[in-house]
């Protein structure tokens, strides 16, 4: 491990001397060049021009800018003592070619004032040279064919090329440091919400140019969303992609994938399939369109052979992808489409698995545990899914239904063996049982939103502006079981028993929502400086929600041989609760701004809320007939302060304090106590009342708006603290069966924080990208432990440390080291548990030719545990591809999966009072051969004459 975490270490310092080295080549500071622009008839000033910094040698693109509303430029980070150029371009002018060398000696160049000539439309005959970089209005418009880029170039490709664009490992997109949070073609979303769909299918040819603009947020209409909008050429208004995959290994390892996606100006429609034994397991139809693009860069791969997960799964999936716009050009007040998505599953799932436990019952007092388990499951899933949405100038209103139907068969087995101090055995259960369980889900939202914004001094806007929303929920389980129990004591004869049990349970659902918003309060009250100060809305949520369940229980009569009702387990309970919290919200926002210089908000919001909640049980057993009514005020408030330097950088800071109350269920308070299995048995406490959950948070957001160099870092620290909180009171006997009931105690305290940092480096040829992901959570939990009171303290984090290299399309590589500790301190015990994950990564990509790829992985991994030795193995992976046939859209790959047959998967968990470690199934060494096929097509063939 060591060694390992030296090797990433030393590639870490390599990367950095490499970058370091690289700068101090040039010890001058990066130049710059600034001016102002005037136009030749009216001397005014001309804003919104795009200025663009070439190489003049090869008319590389540096950097670029658009003039401010005073005219003015200074484009940063240029390379001093290089012939440069400059274009200016603006619509209406005729573009401005300039040629000039920033001097050592001041690191900067002043143009002065440039006049830019008025374009003269008498000409008959203009030849329009459109700039990579533009600005129309208020979008930014990156123009495609200025670059040059191979004939199978996709729009990615485009975008790394871009100054001002990052294109994240991780999949994420930031423009100027601001991240983009969709990305459509022409207007609409494609095939689904990943931008990988879109980037890393279509190609350059096909687009006319890339849109970058901000977009309302219909959630926070005082807020906007950065979108990314690919504008489709006439003639590639309809296009088709996909893939056709297959592939077998040594071990009887397979694998085939297909996809077939064809779009018009109205349409997309996808069709997708998948089917192996090597643990590529996909949700949605989404992911498996999102894993198999004709270009797939990037470290963001979800559907892959998964070497740390648990047992063996065989997965074969199948679905469609719909989606058709009823206006053809759709924007923000103007759309009208409908969804439709089908995804179906079969999943076979075999794992065995073997651990050891540790359990704190008093200081010196401590029970030992040994698991071995064999599991197989056979289950399938289906998941229908539309919508339909529309949206005008002041109406929008949405439509979805969700159908999701499962049917699973599984069996276990399972001996439980439990040790005293001395490590003698006291007793021992072997357990067995069969299932199989049928499930229906069906859901069904509709949503409505007015928006007539009328700010006339006598207007009353109280109902101009209204959101409704409601819902539906409803679900069926059906349940048929056979447990079967062996416990045997070896301290007390006395307990001995063996139970063969019979389950034929029911449990129906329906939950119902319904809320209604008014966020215009403020227009009842007669107009006046300072009522317009504030902004204030009314909101009401109403909850209602009904469970029945029907449990029939049998138990086998061992001297007739025949199955016997279960009178106390038998039970019939009905569940009705009603929820429902009205809010009044006051807003206060302070504004200030210079244009195209800074923007400060500072607004103060708070939230005045009761809930009330009643739960009426009725049961044919009397003591679960429970009806209790709870009622508390729940305020909440927030503190938001943005800071947007143009240009330069954005930080906004929040800090938040909310209120909420949880109540006990049920099985909390009148549970039916199951014996089948003896070392866990479940009871209730009728006197339980409603928790007082207090919750803080805050958090911190900063982003580099410069076109180089991005810098991004965010942070945010939770605390929450509950009163009479739910805990468990736990009895442990010595032969380790465990009986507990939830009990009221104050303490429970829970602080979690977080940090994300993103730096990237553009160099001359490539780029460097940091990301360093960190996060703790410390909780303090109280319980009883046989009648004493402990608290129990758990820490657990997690850091990942990762640096991405690329060298223009020729070379990937991709460094990273996580350390995942957990620990748990029993205070009162004076007992603690340690565990330990720490894997180190490293990933490299290579392409020989623009047919030939290498690319190999390999991770370390060590788990360690201060109950137990340390367990390595590491996992290298390597595999080479090579693309052939026209437009290199067939794909032939060999690959090595866990070349060092060392996989393995360690348990370690960390419990309240007590650790858990153990091992598991999982994937080990094969060899793949694998035939893929992309059929691409872009426009309409052309017509022959």
């Amino acid at each position: 491990m060591r060694l390992a975490n030296v090797l990433v270490l030393a590639i870490l310092l390599a990367f950095t001397s490499h970058f370091c080295v690289a700068q101090q080549a040039k010890p001058t500071a990066p130049g710059s060049v600034k001016g102002i622009l005037r136009d030749t008839v009216h001397k005014y000033v001309v804003k919104t021009a795009t200025i663009s910094v070439y190489r003049e040698k090869d008319s590389t693109l540096l950097n670029y800018q658009l003039s401010n509303n005073y005219g003015e430029f200074n484009v940063k980070n240029l390379p001093v003592g290089m012939p440069l150029r400059l274009e200016v371009s603006h619509l209406g002018y005729t573009t401005l070619d300039q040629r000039f060398t920033i001097p050592a000696s001041t690191n900067m160049h002043d143009f002065g004032t440039l006049i830019l000539k008025v374009r003269d439309i008498t000409l008959k005959e203009v030849v329009v040279k459109v700039p990579p970089i533009s600005m129309n209005g208020d979008t930014l418009e990156i123009n495609p064919a200025a670059f040059k880029l191979d004939s199978n170039a996709v729009i990615e490709d485009v975008l790394r090329r871009t100054p001002g664009v990052t294109l994240w490992g991780d999949g994420a997109i930031t423009v100027n440091g601001k991240p983009v949070k969709s990305v459509f073609v022409d207007g609409k979303e494609f095939f689904g919400d990943d931008p990988k769909i879109a980037l890393q299918n279509i190609s350059k040819q096909a687009i006319q140019k890339v849109q970058v603009y901000n977009q309302k947020n219909e959630q926070n209409p005082l807020d906007s969303n950065l979108i990314m909008n690919l504008k489709l050429k006439a003639s590639k208004k309809f296009g088709m992609f996909g893939k056709i995959g297959a592939g077998v290994g040594t071990d009887k390892r397979y694998e085939a994938d297909g996809n077939l996606n064809i779009y018009t100006a109205k349409m997309q429609l996808g069709i997708v399939g998948a089917s192996n034994n090597v643990n590529k397991s996909a949700g949605n139809a989404t992911t498996l369109l999102s894993n198999s693009t004709f270009k797939g860069i990037g470290a963001n791969i979800s559907y892959q052979p998964d070497f740390r997960s648990p047992g063996i799964a065989k997965p074969s999936a199948g679905g469609l992808v719909f989606k058709y716009d009823f206006k053809e050009n759709p924007d923000y007040n103007k759309r009208s489409a409908l969804s439709v998505n089908y995804f179906a599953q079969n999943r076979d799932f075999e794992n065995q698995s073997q651990n050891e436990s540790i359990t704190t019952i008093a200081n010196a007092d401590q029970l030992y545990g040994t698991s071995d388990s064999k599991s197989h499951s056979d289950y399938t899933n289906q998941n229908f899914d539309a919508s339909y949405q529309y949206g005008g100038k002041d109406h929008t209103f949405d439509f979805t239904q969700r159908l999701a139907k499962n049917s699973s068969k599984s069996n276990s087995q399972s001996l439980t063996s439990s040790f005293d101090n001395q490590r003698a055995l006291v007793s021992q259960n072997a357990g067995i049982s069969n299932s199989e369980s049928q499930t229906t889900n069906f859901y069904f939202a509709a949503n409505y939103r007015k928006s007539k914004y009328d700010y006339s001094p006598k207007a009353f806007r109280l109902f101009n502006s209204f959101n409704v929303s409601y819902s539906i929920n409803t679900g069926s389980n059906q349940n048929q079981s056979n447990s079967q129990s062996d416990f045997r004591s070896f301290v007390n004869s006395s307990a001995n028993r063996k139970i063969e049990r019979r389950y034929d349970n029911q449990a129906d659902n329906t939950q119902q929502n319904l809320v209604l918003e008014l966020p215009q309060l403020t227009s009842i009250f007669k107009p006046s400086r300072f009522i317009n100060r504030f902004r204030m809305s009314l909101k009401n949520s109403l909850k209602l929600g009904n469970t029945k369940g029907v449990n029939l229980v049998e138990d086998l009569d061992a001297l007739t041989g025949t199955y016997k009702s279960n009178n106390y387990l038998s039970n019939r309970l009905s569940t009705n609760q009603l929820e429902e919290q009205p809010e009044l919200n006051i807003e206060r926002s302070f504004n200030k701004s210079l244009a195209n210089r800074y923007s400060k908000n500072l607004r103060f919001a708070v939230a005045l809320s009761q809930g009330i909640i009643v739960q009426d049980n009725k049961s044919t057993k009397s003591f679960q007939n429970i009806r209790k009514t709870y009622s508390r005020f729940l305020p909440n408030a927030n503190v938001n302060y943005s800071n947007y330097q143009y240009g330069d950088f954005s930080e906004s800071i929040n800090i938040s304090y909310q209120q909420s109350m949880r109540i006990p269920n049920i099985s909390q308070l009148a549970p039916l106590t199951d014996s089948i299995n003896a070392y866990s048995l479940r009871l209730g406490n009728l006197r339980l009342h409603e928790a007082q959950v207090h919750g803080f948070r805050i958090s911190f957001n900063h982003t580099d708006q410069k076109k180089k160099n991005t810098f991004h870092y965010n942070a945010s620290i939770n605390a929450e603290m509950v009163n009479d909180g739910f805990a468990d009171s736990l009895f442990v006997d010595a032969q380790n069966r465990q009986a507990s009931y939830t009990v009221n105690v104050n303490g429970t305290r829970t602080l979690n924080g977080s940090l994300n940092v993103n730096k990237a480096y553009k160099l001359k040829k490539g780029e460097i990208q940091l990301r360093l992901n960190s996060s703790i959570d410390f909780s303090k939990n109280p319980g009883y432990v046989n009648g004493v009171l402990n608290f129990s303290n758990v820490l657990r984090s997690s850091n990942v440390l990762n640096i991405f290299y690329t060298l223009n399309d020729k070379v990937a590589v991709e460094a990273g080291t996580s350390f995942n500790p957990s620990r748990s301190k029993q205070k009162n015990f004076n007992t603690e548990y340690r565990g330990a994950n720490y894997m180190t990564t490293l990933s490299a990509s290579y392409n020989i030719s623009k047919k030939l790829t290498l690319s190999s992985n390999i991770n370390y991994n060590r788990n360690t545990s201060n109950n137990t030795d340390a367990i390595n193995f590491t996992i290298w992976n390597a595999n080479v591809t090579y693309r052939f046939f026209k437009n290199n859209s067939a794909e032939l790959k060999l690959a090595a999966l866990d070349m060092l047959h060392q996989n393995t998967s360690a348990i370690i968990f960390a419990r309240a009072n007590g650790l858990t470690t153990g091992t598991q199934t999982v994937l080990q060494q094969y060899f793949m051969t694998s035939l893929s096929y992309y059929p691409r097509i872009f426009g309409m063939p052309d017509k022959k004459k």
